[in-house]
Formats: structure tokens, C-alpha cells, sequence
């Protein structure tokens, strides 16, 4: 198993597009290591699996309070017409 994913790799583990994954990063969401050499001008992110676990569980974690819960019905009025 890699420790270590690409962007593009993390995007296949979460099924969305690598543009949500930089996103993510971005926000703070996922953590994301720069692996280029010292001195380099060039960025070569790779994002640590365990962060990838991290997300989904605290997503899972959030799910059930973000769901609305639904109204009860409200009951129909009769009329009492005697």
C-alpha cells in the first residue's frame, strides 16, 4: 500500500477531480507534503493516505448533523359540524 499519493491518485481514492483535491489542500481539509528537491522552484505535492482517512472519517463523522430532520406532518383539520 502507498503512504503517499499524487494529486491525481487521491482524486481516483475519493472519486472526485483533481481540482477539488487542490482544493481541499487549499482549505486545509487534506494535508499535503512537498517533495521537491531543496532549493526547487517547482511544487511536487504528495498527499499522505493517512490524511485521505482523516477527511473521509471526519466527513463521515459531520454527515449526520448536517442532515436536515424531517418536519413532522401536520394534521388535517376536520371540522366538527354537527
Amino acid at each position: 500500500m502507498t503512504l503517499l499519493l499524487t494529486i491525481p491518485e487521491a482524486a481516483v481514492e475519493l472519486r472526485c477531480g483533481r481540482n477539488k483535491i487542490y482544493r481541499l489542500i487549499a482549505r486545509g481539509r487534506i494535508k499535503a507534503i512537498d517533495t521537491a528537491d531543496e532549493g526547487s522552484t517547482q511544487t511536487v505535492l504528495r498527499v499522505p493516505r493517512s490524511s485521505l482517512e482523516a477527511y473521509i472519517q471526519a466527513e463521515l463523522g459531520e454527515a449526520p448533523a448536517q442532515t436536515k430532520k424531517a418536519r413532522p406532518r401536520a394534521r388535517a383539520r376536520t371540522s366538527a359540524s354537527a
